[in-house]
């Protein structure tokens, strides 16, 4: 195994001394197809297997990957389509010709898009059939392998399924394909799968070793055969019970494994962080205002930065380039939730209690509905972040130009959360109401809180929000809790839009507007442990052993991968 760091991204390559080909995988070339096609060119690549889940419908409106339409410039190298077929409903053949000064070479790609992330190919004859292809290429061909983000599961099925087969069938000694598995694991980064894919794994090569007369039992196959169809028809049955917008979620849950958790661990570290001359770039009135005496006060943290793209000006006025006037730490999240209600969401830090005035004038400017304040317990006491709403009823806050009055304070029985009914107002301009969560058991430690705090934010945020109207969620910087919220909320809004459940094209969205949002693996993982409690009896009524599973899986990641 070779891994080559002369380009952009990371390439392996995999020898194995039974195939008659030379087999490499890769990530994504993302932001980076120039780079990518020098890579084809330069390797001499002829085949690329492109397992990427784009839904069929998207190919006829916009093609959104490396390979283009027609004919394309890349730096000096042109490539050029010269042929399409598709076959049945499995994937795509495009052929190209790179042209390269008098040099002229030929690649074929197989866009495999029926096969969705974090979900089990319908049959395993998919696999026979990608495995077949690249056995009966031309020798001495030279493929290349990969998915849409990452080194991903159904990349690695492929290559174990592959290094598996051609064990069995040339190595007689050969008794334990988990050898096969871990091997692969050392010689590439990834490698995750979970029971589920390994079942499929086996099933598709012993029924490739039945047809091709390897054993003559009939029966043994059958055995094999009848086991793996129960399995995926109670699968099919259970299904039938819920409703369509649940079944993706609940899908993700009884194939999630300690494998496949990894993998989203290990491709959610690459989701829009950037080094920092990319983000001095998206950044630039973050970092202006780092040498700026006041507006340094609007960041809390040096090390947070705020994209320019998706900021707000805190008095809703136009943002001027170079201008650091109406700046705030503050990104708005947009989009169309299932109702096609448009769903707003502010997220920020908790204000310093030194630039509170800006804080109103956002509420008041933007007319904001509803404010989801999480600050726990052991924060509340603070002396950098003073509180801009006043805790008394019938108590007002005034500043230079706005004043905020409280008209009723309630403790919400079942949730603890401190709710106050609020109205603000100038001098010249008539008041507008709010509601103020103040959110104290959700805590920066994400092993200290209980993820039915969050369900229960959630649900009092439907029950606040106003649509047309903002909602401003912060916790002290800005992207730990705030944009584990985020991320919940934006999957529940729009679950089921999506015939596939992928949390990781979730979290890139919110990630697009908020850079850093759930920043780390725990909050990643937390995530999924509310929606495990949100959709509880759901999952409850599917198989128990479905929700208990997650913390299973949690405590063996912690005590085996070591992972903090």
């Amino acid at each position: 195994m070779s891994n080559e760091k002369k380009y952009e991204f990371d390439i392996y390559n995999l020898p194995n001394p039974y195939i008659k080909f030379s087999l490499n995988v890769s990530d994504y070339p993302k932001n980076c197809y120039t780079d990518f096609w020098q890579m084809l060119f330069d390797k001499s690549i002829t085949t690329i297997f492109a397992i990427l889940s784009s839904e069929e419908n998207e190919f006829h409106d916009a093609f959104l990957y490396y390979f283009p339409k027609k004919k394309e410039v890349f730096k000096d190298i042109i490539v050029e389509k010269i042929d399409c077929d598709k076959f049945l409903t499995e994937y795509y053949i495009f052929q190209y010709t790179m042209i390269k000064g008098n040099t002229i070479k030929s690649i074929s790609i197989y866009y495999i898009y029926h096969w969705k992330p974090y979900k089990l190919p319908y049959t395993d004859k998919c696999i026979i059939e990608v495995y077949d292809i690249m056995r009966n290429l031309p020798e001495n061909s030279n493929i290349l392998i990969h998915s849409e983000n990452a080194i991903c599961t159904r990349v690695s099925s492929v290559i174990y399924f592959l290094y598996i087969y051609e064990e069995i069938t040339n190595n007689p000694n050969f008794n334990n394909p988990m050898i096969i598995i871990k091997l692969i694991r050392e010689m590439i980064p990834g490698g995750y799968i979970g029971i589920g894919d390994y079942n499929i794994i086996m099933k598709g090569i012993y029924e490739l070793l039945y047809i091709e007369r390897y054993f003559i039992d009939k029966s043994a196959y059958e055995k094999i055969n009848y086991a793996f169809d129960i399995y995926r028809s109670r699968r099919e049955q259970n299904k039938a019970k819920f409703e369509d917008n649940v079944i993706p979620f609940l899908e993700f849950a009884c194939d999630l494994s300690v494998g496949r958790v990894l993998e989203m661990f290990h491709k959610s570290s690459s989701i829009r962080f950037y080094n920092k001359d990319v983000l001095m770039k998206l950044c630039s009135r973050f970092y202006e205002t780092l040498n700026d005496k006041h507006n340094c006060l609007k960041n809390n943290f040096n090390d947070i930065p705020c994209q320019d793209e998706f900021i707000i000006d805190y008095a809703n006025l136009e943002i001027k380039d170079n201008n650091l006037d109406g700046y705030v730490n503050a990104n708005l999240m947009t989009y169309k939730c299932k109702n096609n209600v448009e769903r707003q969401i502010i997220m920020t830090q908790s204000p310093h209690k030194d630039v509170c005035d800006e804080m109103l004038e956002l509420i008041y400017c933007h007319n904001v509905s509803l404010i989801i304040d999480i600050t726990a317990y052991d924060e509340l006491s603070s002396k950098k972040f003073g509180s801009y709403i006043i805790s008394n009823k019938d108590s007002k806050l005034k500043s230079d130009e706005f004043a905020i009055e409280i008209t009723n304070v309630e403790i919400d029985k079942e949730t603890g959360f401190k709710i106050s009914f609020c109205n603000i107002s100038t001098k010249f301009l008539p008041s507008r109401s709010f509601v103020h969560v103040l959110v104290n058991t959700w805590y920066k430690s994400v092993l200290l809180t209980n993820p039915k705090v969050v369900v229960n934010v959630y649900n009092t945020f439907l029950q606040y929000q106003e649509p047309k109207r903002p909602t401003i969620v912060h916790c002290i910087n800005g992207i730990g809790r705030t944009g584990t919220f985020a991320l919940f909320t934006h999957i529940l809004d729009t679950l089921g839009e999506s015939h596939n459940f992928d949390i990781l094209t979730h979290l890139d969205f919110v990630r697009s507007r908020r850079l850093h949002a759930v920043p780390d693996v725990y909050q990643l993982f937390f995530t999924i442990q509310c929606l495990y409690e949100y959709f509880k009896f759901h999952l409850y009524e599917l198989n128990p052993n479905v929700y208990h599973r997650l913390d299973n899986i949690l405590k063996h990641i912690k005590t085996s991968y070591k992972i903090t």
